[in-house]
């Protein structure tokens, strides 16, 4: 009993870590205007793949639309934000997440 208890927290947070990590690679990513072989193009496409394997099913339907031309990743990071907060026992935030670029 012991050890599927910690083959599902492990599991739990490794999911977790891979999210945090897709958050943010996104929410970097998407202050930048994206040029092919850039560093904020490979942070979005691992991030893209991570959000493809480990995300819920309405995280890869919004993902999906962003990948359409003219596509917003704010869905998506607003999305990834709620659950993460609501995985992690943290307070729902309203609000969309805000940017700063230097």
């Amino acid at each position: 009993l012991n050890v599927r208890r910690e083959r599902i927290n492990k599991h739990r947070e490794l999911i977790l870590e891979y999210l945090i990590s897709a958050y943010r690679r996104l929410e970097y990513s998407a202050g930048h205007d994206i040029k092919p072989n850039s560093e904020a193009a490979r942070a979005q496409g691992e991030a893209v793949i991570d959000i493809q394997l480990f995300g819920t099913q309405e995280q890869i339907n919004l993902l999906l639309d962003v990948l359409k031309p003219g596509g917003d990743l704010n869905p998506v990071i607003n999305a990834l934000r709620s659950d993460l907060r609501r995985h992690l026992d943290l307070p729902k935030i309203d609000g969309k997440v805000r940017r700063v670029r230097y």
